[in-house]
């Protein structure tokens, strides 16, 4: 189970994580936005994952939503898959894993 955060070691965050104001405002954060309480212990990493140097350049499809953009997540979602809900007259179609298009409301919707 991963159950912390992982924040690279590099010469701009430790700038920011000199003493522990950076950490306990993201806690913090945290809490206000999602409701959870994270309890802050700083750990020796001993098993770090080596990430190649071109690791930059192999990442290049991350998205950020603020929480409760609804609509910036819709627009994100059909941006990518755009054949997976589409319209005709006024009613909606969702395409299934089985690639059969459903126009049943309860379908579509979850």
């Amino acid at each position: 189970i991963f159950d912390g955060l992982q924040i690279p070691d590099n010469e701009h965050n430790r700038g920011l994580l000199l003493g522990e104001a950076f950490l306990l405002a993201a806690v913090q954060h945290i809490q206000e936005g999602t409701g959870f309480k994270l309890d802050l212990k700083i750990k020796d990493f001993d098993q770090a994952y080596e990430l190649p140097d071109s690791y930059q350049d192999m990442v290049s499809d991350i998205s950020i939503i603020e929480m409760g953009d609804d609509r910036a997540a819709a627009d994100l979602f059909f941006k990518r898959f755009p054949e997976r809900l589409v319209r005709s007259k006024k009613r909606f179609f969702w395409r299934t894993e089985r690639g059969v298009y459903e126009s049943d409301l309860k379908v579509v919707r979850d």
